[in-house]
């Protein structure tokens, strides 16, 4: 018993000194050229969890060379950039993008795919322990973030998640890239990407509202930092960001929706099921938001 009592008192002792973490899910305050709020939501994360090679990758927001601009102005003239404020800091960041390709901005001409983009990461250097990656695709952006945990372990990951989904529907894109059409479908839903996360060993730290990214930030880092209980949960996180909540145009019935699918299903290789399941998904949506439904249906 006396052992017992003082394993306790120890353990005790370690978890007192670890932070008080329940500042995560804050925006942090300020934004300079993130689209959001993403630029405080990261100072928040690295100032708790410390950086180690500040080293950052970027893909899916688009590189437009518009007007033959080139270099440094590629990076100038994106709005949006998660990563241009670490770039300005020092921070060496490797951009990958379907069509530019620009030694100075440090762009790469990569369409990546579940197949190349473990192998893709290697020849651009990027370590394994990369301080953070930033996915948003638009539609494949799980099955990418899947197949990346493979082989590499990012300190922290933003991706951009569908915010019409319900917490703990596990829908996403068929795995084949499409562009967005502005309209409710797109990329992966909260759940699915929280349940990749939690098999890979990563929590969520931050979901934003109104759509845009979520963060996550690997567990055994939190654990070394953060009291566990000081961070809020997923259920608690989705709550707060209002997932469920309209605010895409609605759907076409035969353009958008047969890219949808059930995350699970679609790993097991029942496709026609896993459509069905998304399908039936998309129901009980319009059945939530009659006067707004996520698709327009025809039965």
């Amino acid at each position: 018993m006396k052992e017992l009592l003082l394993l306790l008192t120890a353990g005790n002792a370690v978890s007192s000194t670890l932070r008080n973490c329940s500042h995560l899910p804050l925006g942090g305050g300020y934004r300079r050229f993130s689209q959001k709020d993403q630029d405080g939501i990261l100072h928040n994360i690295f100032k708790t969890i410390g950086r180690v090679n500040r080293a950052a990758v970027e893909f899916g927001f688009g590189y437009e060379a518009n007007k033959g601009k080139s270099g440094e102005q590629l990076i100038e003239h994106n709005s949006g950039l998660n990563t241009r404020l670490l770039r300005e800091m020092g921070w060496n960041v490797t951009y990958f993008d379907a069509l530019i390709s620009d030694s100075v901005a440090g762009i790469k001409a990569v369409t990546l795919t579940e197949d190349n983009i473990v192998s893709s990461f290697r020849a651009a250097g990027v370590p394994t322990d990369v301080d953070y990656v930033s996915i948003d695709v638009d539609s494949i952006d799980v099955w990418l973030l899947k197949a990346l945990l493979t082989e590499y372990l990012p300190r922290v990951i933003s991706i951009e998640y569908n915010r019409n989904f319900l917490f703990w529907m596990h829908i996403t894109h068929i795995r084949k890239w499409h562009p967005w059409t502005k309209r409710s479908v797109y990329g992966a839903s909260a759940g699915a990407i929280d349940y990749v996360a939690r098999v890979n060993g990563y929590r969520v730290v931050n979901i934003m509202p109104f759509g845009l990214d979520m963060f996550l930030v690997r567990k055994d880092l939190l654990d070394a930092h953060c009291n566990p209980t000081s961070i809020a949960s997923f259920e608690e996180l989705a709550g707060a960001a209002g997932l469920g909540e309209r605010i895409h145009k609605t759907c076409s019935e035969w353009d958008d929706l047969p890219r949808l699918v059930d995350m699970h299903l679609e790993m097991e290789g029942r496709h026609d099921d896993a459509k069905l399941k998304a399908r039936g998904e998309v129901m009980l949506l319009n059945s939530l938001h009659p006067h707004n439904p996520m698709c327009n249906l025809s039965y």
